[in-house]
């Protein structure tokens, strides 16, 4: 509970104070990954790999989410469920997508959604 409360209020943190912040919860965050401001992220487990991307205006609430290397979330996506969101490297999901995770959603490597998909 405290977990998400902390996840939460981190919303309006930069990527900078934001990364480490994650890491101390017990995330595993990987080098030169950027989480845009807004972008409200509240999975139970999250590993996120170097170089990846969640854009802001963002909304992430599932059960895991794994991104690999080089992976972009893009901006106004929603992306919710008792599921989990596993993309492998260099995968995409483009802006203003609706994501419902009940059951999980695999994106392989070099993979995308574009935008505005449901």
């Amino acid at each position: 509970m405290l977990k998400k409360a902390v996840l939460a209020l981190s919303t309006f943190l930069p990527s900078m104070l934001r990364v480490p912040l994650l890491r101390l919860l017990g995330f595993r965050i990987g080098k030169h990954v950027h989480i845009g401001m807004m972008a409200i992220l509240l999975p139970t487990h999250m590993k996120i790999g170097d170089y990846a991307e969640i854009k802001y205006f963002t909304i992430i609430s599932v059960d895991r989410l794994e991104m690999g290397p080089y992976t972009i979330i893009a901006s106004l996506s929603v992306i919710f469920g008792d599921g989990a969101l596993i993309m492998a490297s260099c995968s995409r999901v483009g802006h203003a997508n609706l994501l419902d995770c009940s059951a999980d959603i695999y994106l392989g490597k070099h993979c995308g959604l574009g935008p505005r998909n449901t």
